[in-house]
């Protein structure tokens, strides 16, 4: 192996000295202080109930992630919180490592503030508080995104396009979001180059290279793709981040939400207190500012050739949109689950500031950014915590509401556990009876007040609690008994008669409101 790797790299391969070792061990502390709790609490939500206990299979080859069936199949079917939460640790601090290793900082500290952020942050936060059932391949998805663009850099020609563009198909496979990841940390590489005043001939083979690698990484995922939905017998879907929502893209729509993208992460990061509070808004406005003013330091210090300035003002103008590429093309706002290379932007700060050490003002700017960036992290891991201290309460709380539902069913004349047909209606986040969320931890976990959310997540956690219910599943049927006249003089829970026969059907209704 260690022969192999010296042949892939043309040089020696190198050892991890005792400042990686901290940089791994400080990583993996902030994980888990951020995202323990996820791994040692039962506690599913929306999504994941239905995932719990059987992976999605088809539909997760319809979206565009084949590869996650067949993992699924080595991790195990039954999505175990503590296995999940420990390999997503061990992927999400590789890739800290990898980015850390790209992107090489001076100061110690400012590298482990910098990959604290990776580590903790809203993306992160929501998976493990929703879709922890693949947090494993989401972060694995990240892993093999940072592995494309190492490989790009360090490995030798011609094998550095080759593997990069086969880790870049893998993580594709995984989940086809972090793609992101690659093409911000491209952005990063050849912004670097133009901070060292590399020469042109430099930067345009590294262009070429990096073009080639996504060339080969996309092609090749396309191809598996391909064959994936041959194989399983089935179409692609234009579901959450699915390819097939790809054919409503255009030259206009992607100018649209280029320019959108702008004003949807100065709202997400200064503007939008829901998730963060006016104090941490002000704080990444800061941030901002420090980053820009350092920026301009640099390049007047510098004095750098006029296409690297030229192409250093353009990169860095432009890294929101390759931070959100997903987004872009997916015509969406910022979705949090996917957004992990916007916490990028934190990374480049740091490493900005890092950079300008020589200059007078350059150590009072780090000292700054660094108390900064402390506080943020320290709040990032606070408001994981919380988040997922209200998931369990709400999840414990979904479960009494569930018993109570399930004796009144029981009760009623006619009605055989597991063989009469149950239809829901409504959905608990429209019932004023059941309690909301403090504060605002709602956004990132489960966006309802009960861990249940749509009628099919409802069936499925009366299974997990053991007792079987023939759900209907046909949103159509739902909405037909929903408009019926006799639905709709029926009370809504916990009021009595909220839970009726009708033709043989028992209805539930949870809420009337749409």
């Amino acid at each position: 192996m260690k022969r192999l790797l010296e042949y892939l790299r043309g040089c020696t391969a190198g050892k991890i000295d005792a400042r990686r070792k901290a940089l791994l061990f400080w990583t993996g502390v902030i994980t888990l202080c951020a995202n323990g709790y996820a791994f040692v609490n039962y506690m599913p939500l929306h999504d994941a109930i239905n995932h719990m206990f059987s992976s999605a299979g088809e539909w997760e080859v319809q979206l565009g992630r084949f590869f996650q069936p067949y993992y699924v199949y080595l991790r195990g079917n039954v999505a175990s919180p503590w296995l999940i939460g420990i390999i997503g640790t061990v992927f999400t601090v590789m890739s800290a490592y990898i980015i850390a290793d790209i992107i090489k900082m001076q100061n110690p500290v400012c590298e482990i503030l910098a990959c604290g952020f990776l580590a903790a942050n809203l993306s992160v936060t929501e998976l493990c508080g929703i879709y922890i059932y693949i947090y494993d391949c989401c972060m694995i998805a990240v892993f093999f995104s940072c592995l494309s663009v190492w490989c790009c850099q360090h490995v030798g020609h011609p094998w550095n396009i080759i593997c990069g563009g086969g880790c870049l198909m893998l993580s594709m496979g995984f989940y086809q979001a972090y793609i992101s990841v690659a093409i911000a940390l491209c952005a990063v590489v050849l912004l670097q180059k133009a901070f060292a005043d590399a020469s042109w001939k430099e930067e345009v083979r590294s262009v070429f290279n990096m073009v080639l690698m996504g060339i080969i990484g996309v092609a090749g995922y396309l191809l598996l793709y391909k064959i994936s939905l041959i194989m399983w017998h089935t179409t692609s879907t234009g579901g959450s981040n699915g390819m097939g929502r790809l054919t409503e893209l255009s030259v206009r729509v992607i100018f649209q939400n280029s320019i959108k993208t702008y004003g949807d992460i100065w709202k997400f990061f200064l503007g939008d207190s829901r998730y963060f509070g006016k104090i941490v808004c002000g704080l990444h406005g800061m941030l901002l500012l420090i980053m820009l003013a350092g920026f301009i330091i640099f390049l007047i210090q510098k004095k750098l050739k006029i296409y690297n300035m030229t192409g250093a003002v353009v990169i860095f103008m432009t890294l929101p949109l390759w931070c959100n590429f997903t987004s872009i093309i997916q015509g969406e706002n910022i979705v949090l689950r996917s957004s992990y290379a916007l916490y990028l932007l934190f990374f480049i700060c740091i490493m900005i500031v890092d950079r300008l050490s020589h200059i007078p003002v350059g150590k009072a700017m780090r000292y700054m950014t660094c108390f900064i960036c402390l506080f943020l992290l320290v709040r990032n891991m606070q408001y994981s915590n919380t988040s997922y201290m209200y998931a369990r309460l709400t999840y414990d709380r979904t479960v009494s509401i569930m018993t109570r539902i399930l004796e009144d069913m029981e009760g009623q004349e006619g009605y055989e556990g597991g063989v009469t047909p149950v239809a829901v209606i409504g959905q608990f986040n429209k019932n004023d009876y059941v309690e909301v969320y403090h504060d605002d931890y709602k956004f990132v976990n489960g966006r309802s007040k009960a861990s249940t959310t749509y009628p099919q997540t409802t069936y499925n956690f009366w299974r997990s609690l053991g007792s079987p219910v023939n759900g209907i599943q046909d949103n159509d049927i739902l909405e037909t008994y929903a408009a019926s006249s006799r639905v709709k003089q029926m009370p809504c829970y916990p009021y009595a008669g909220y839970c009726q026969m009708i033709d043989d059907v028992m209805v539930v209704k949870i809420a009337d409101r749409k």
